[in-house]
């Protein structure tokens, strides 16, 4: 309550919204479900949105989906050899490209769209295709490809603590988790894991929408189901930001 209550300072520093982010992901990490989703609520009542493209939150400094953003200038940052560009950056680009997309990860990317929803979109005369893939995989090839959300090769990327599209994801989780049962998940799940699916997956051509790419308690056999979709929406959108580990290690996987 010490901290200003906005969305963006002038001065660019930390706001009640990044203490509510702290908040939201320790109570995550306790299991504390309910905790969790009122904090992601006090956030998503903040003001922010999704910028039209998910390359937008590292195309754009401080966008209208940062949360908690640490400013780096060319003179702030740790230097050649510990920068984000550094390691994550393809050679192609100037970087050393020292962290490169696994196998595994591709195996997830490829599970974004289900066969059914690909099944409707071709039936349509349509095409669907996740902008993540070339927007920030860099051709997505295993163990070559290196992620593009780290571009600046003068070293002044800023780092990115957190974004609204975590929250919504955190949200949606945190109230699947405390549902009963798949019949039970609130319809507000959806509509919080849709809103992150629809702005990185574009669909076009014949009579398809984006409505095929959408999740609804039929997508889903039980409630179990519906939580890993939801993770691997969160492993693919928040890839290379230092999310996976802390995912992994609270689910216990």
């Amino acid at each position: 309550n010490l901290l200003p209550n906005e969305r963006l300072r002038a001065d660019r520093r930390a706001s009640r919204y990044a203490a509510l982010g702290y908040l939201m992901k320790f109570e995550m990490e306790k299991g504390n479900y309910a905790a969790a989703a009122d904090y992601a609520q006090q956030i998503i009542a903040g003001g922010f949105s999704l910028t039209s493209s998910p390359y937008g939150p590292f195309q754009t400094k401080f966008s209208t989906e940062s949360v908690f953003e640490i400013a780096h200038l060319t003179t702030d940052n740790p230097g050649v050899n510990a920068g984000q560009t550094t390691f994550y950056a393809p050679r192609s680009l100037g970087g050393r490209g020292d962290i490169v997309i696994s196998a595994d990860y591709v195996a997830a990317v490829n599970q974004i769209i289900t066969p059914g929803q690909q099944a409707a979109i071709t039936a349509a005369g349509g095409t669907a295709q996740d902008q993540r893939r070339t927007l920030m995989l860099n051709g997505l090839v295993a163990n070559t490809s290196a992620t593009l959300k780290f571009f600046r090769i003068t070293k002044d990327d800023d780092v990115l603590n957190l974004r609204y599209a975590d929250v919504l994801l955190t949200r949606a989780e945190a109230l699947a988790e405390q549902a009963p049962s798949l019949a039970a998940v609130p319809a507000e799940v959806y509509t919080l894991v849709n809103t992150v699916r629809k702005r990185a997956i574009l669909v076009t051509g014949g009579t398809s929408s984006n409505a095929l790419i959408e999740y609804s308690p039929a997508s889903f056999a039980d409630k179990a189901a519906l939580i890993n979709a939801i993770l691997l929406e969160r492993r693919v959108e928040l890839a290379f930001e230092g999310d996976r580990f802390y995912t992994l290690h609270r689910k216990g996987l």
